[in-house]
């Protein structure tokens, strides 16, 4: 199984397999990969679950990854909170919802959003809708 890099995240997050004849897109959820959060990318030795797909919105589309959390919970360290949010805003991904997210915009791609809005005063529909035909026109 592969592991993921170093904080904050750095990763292409599209994909292309070779199916004996061409190169075809696939997610790197389809190719086993597993986003481990909270050991710099090595998996955690007390996991939160087995994991969950979260969609994650870059620039460079929308993609499914499969991620999983870390659960250690430090002894001692109040101010350690080591949440899912937490979890995904260390590696440069902000969540949707505070609990239980299930979908995650990269830093980067929230960064791209900022400026063509305010240079290019491109709605975020828009922007969405550019995200999803990069991701399969």
């Amino acid at each position: 199984m592969l592991t993921s890099p170093s904080p904050p995240l750095s990763l292409p997050l599209h994909a292309q397999d070779w199916d004996g004849e061409f190169w075809t897109k696939t997610t790197l959820h389809r190719l086993g990969f597993v986003l481990c959060l909270g050991h710099n990318g090595e998996r955690c030795p007390i996991p939160d679950g087995a994991g969950r797909i979260l969609h994650i919105v870059h620039c460079t589309g929308v993609h499914d990854l499969k991620v999983v959390f870390c659960g250690c919970r430090p002894a001692g360290l109040r101010y350690i909170d080591n949440s899912h949010m937490n979890q995904l805003l260390r590696v440069g991904l902000f969540p949707a919802t505070p609990r239980q997210p299930q979908t995650a915009v990269s830093f980067e791609c929230l960064n791209e959003f900022h400026i063509l809005t305010t240079q290019g005063k491109l709605t975020a529909m828009d922007y969405y809708e550019t995200l999803v035909r990069l991701t399969d026109n």
